[in-house]
Parts: structure tokens; C-alpha cells; sequence
């Protein structure tokens, strides 16, 4: 078993959701509910996104965010949402999901995803099963699928690699 999958395995034990530092990973999260809705939840790391050098760009603080003007935010913003357009591809037959863009007046998440932009997608009811397709560069990717009752499934993807999700609850 791979180092990185037995990271991911303790990393799930750890907690209630997998974890591990942002400079390493790019996380997706689907979150299937009891009646068969899917939420899916992306999250972009800002401290990496910021062009001024007194930000640490492993920090998971969010104080620098909140000092920053509306267009220096709208900055990290446009770039978190690059991020998720060239990122991810998400499919099931002949169809796609886009990410949802991240809203201008987003602040960053201090509990779930310290640190982190975040978006979510809801998914309709008809569609039984997902494919992600990672394209992020220089991170693996995190993917952590959650059914109500049931121990959360993790997956450790690296550029370029596919992922067949059953969204069945």
C-alpha cells in the first residue's frame, strides 16, 4: 500500500472528514444524503493564490484575507475560480458539471477548510454515478465521499487520473 493511501486511511480515522495540508492536496467532497441528494463541495486554498510575499502560502490563517481591499480579494476570487474551471470534470454519460463559480463577496472558511474558498454544487436526483477528472497541477487531489450511516470513502488522485463514484445512497 502506497505511503500516500495509508496517509489518507489515518487521515479519515482522525476525524470526522479527511484532512491533511493544503499545500499538499486539492479537496472535493461529495456528500450523499439518505434520500439520494448529492452536494458537492470544492475547496481552493487562498494563501497560495496571493501575490504578497508576507503571506505564507501554506498558512491556514484567514486575519490576511480580511485586511485586503475588494479589488485584491476579487483578485484571489478570479483566480480561485481559474483554479476550479481548469481543475476539475466532473461527467456521467454525455453530460458535465461545472463547478460553481466563487462568489465576490466570499470570505475564507475558518472551521471546515481553514483558509479555503469554497463552492458547492447540488446534483440531481437522476444521475446514479460521477466521473472525476482531476487536471490540477503541482497537488494531488483528496476526494472524499460521505453516505449518511456510513464510514467516509477517500481517494488519493493525481494529475491527470479519473474517478467512477456511485452517488446511490
Amino acid at each position: 500500500m502506497s505511503t500516500l493511501r495509508i496517509l489518507a486511511y489515518i487521515l479519515v480515522l482522525c476525524g470526522s472528514s479527511a484532512l491533511g495540508h493544503d499545500s499538499l492536496y486539492n479537496y472535493l467532497e461529495i456528500n450523499i444524503d439518505a434520500k439520494g441528494g448529492t452536494t458537492i463541495h470544492f475547496s481552493i486554498h487562498a494563501a497560495e493564490l496571493s501575490e504578497d510575499p508576507e503571506v505564507d502560502p501554506t498558512s491556514q490563517d484567514t486575519a490576511w484575507f480580511s485586511h485586503l481591499s475588494a479589488a485584491q480579494k476579487q483578485q484571489i476570487i478570479d483566480r480561485a475560480n481559474q483554479q476550479l474551471h481548469n481543475s476539475y470534470r466532473i461527467e456521467w454519460g454525455d453530460s458535465s458539471i461545472t463547478p460553481s463559480p466563487i462568489s465576490s463577496d466570499s470570505e475564507l472558511d475558518s472551521e471546515t477548510r481553514p483558509g479555503c474558498l469554497s463552492s458547492s454544487i447540488k446534483v440531481t436526483e437522476e444521475q446514479q454515478s460521477v466521473s472525476i477528472f482531476y487536471t490540477g497541477i503541482e497537488k494531488r487531489l483528496l476526494l472524499v465521499v460521505t453516505k449518511q450511516g456510513a464510514f467516509p470513502k477517500t481517494y488519493d488522485l493525481a494529475t491527470g487520473e479519473t474517478q467512477a463514484i456511485s452517488l446511490t445512497p
